[in-house]
């Protein structure tokens, strides 16, 4: 996974600089888990609308790999 404490470092101070809400977005991981815990990590750290990307950083450019709907459907059930 990323470098968890700086991301959650950056989207903490980026939140509380800031006087318009916060978006970000990211990718899913290949476990579910990875992703649910980022997803949680974002949002605590003051993310008021977060954007879920439905492929890892491998299916990349692979335009042939669909999207993983259920770990998006999965994050937005929280």
């Amino acid at each position: 996974m990323d470098d968890l404490p700086l991301v959650e470092k950056l989207v903490t101070r980026l939140a509380q600089a800031s006087k318009v809400p916060v978006s970000c977005k990211i990718r899913v991981f290949p476990k579910l888990e990875d992703t649910l815990a980022y997803a949680r990590m974002v949002e605590r750290s003051g993310c008021y609308l977060l954007a879920v990307h439905g492929r890892t950083r491998e299916q990349k450019d692979n335009s042939r790999t669909r999207a993983d709907w259920d770990q998006i459907r999965a994050v937005k059930q929280g």
